[in-house]
């Protein structure tokens, strides 16, 4: 169980990164894009394109980073699900084995008392 419970910290630190990642990009393409509009509607309307040229330049990286937001969001539910696709597992087979050893033990003791009348 230990190593599940590693997997499952090591998974959202990389989630909680990449989260923290993406806002940082998030923020600096928002001031990227605040600055060139700021100095674009102090000067001539031909600077006025280069503020419509960042703008959909911010919005390219905008839904590009919520892509990786959502791939990341399907890594880290992949691995939760993985981690309790291996605690049952284990699960199953702490129980089979627990069944089996009863089993092995009544038997034994079936035949312990076979023999004991006989």
């Amino acid at each position: 169980m230990k190593e599940h419970s590693s997997i499952s910290k090591f998974t959202m630190s990389r989630y909680d990164s990449c989260m923290s990642e993406i806002y940082y990009y998030y923020d600096y393409y928002y001031y990227y894009y605040y600055y060139y509009y700021s100095s674009s509607s102090s000067s001539s309307s031909s600077s006025s394109s280069y503020y419509y040229f960042y703008y959909y330049y911010y919005y390219y990286y905008y839904y590009y980073f919520y892509y990786y937001y959502y791939y990341y969001f399907y890594y880290y539910y992949y691995y939760y699900y993985y981690y309790y696709y291996c605690y049952y597992y284990y699960y199953y087979y702490y129980y089979y084995y627990y069944y089996y050893y009863y089993y092995c033990y009544y038997y034994y003791y079936y035949y312990y008392y076979y023999y004991y009348y006989y």
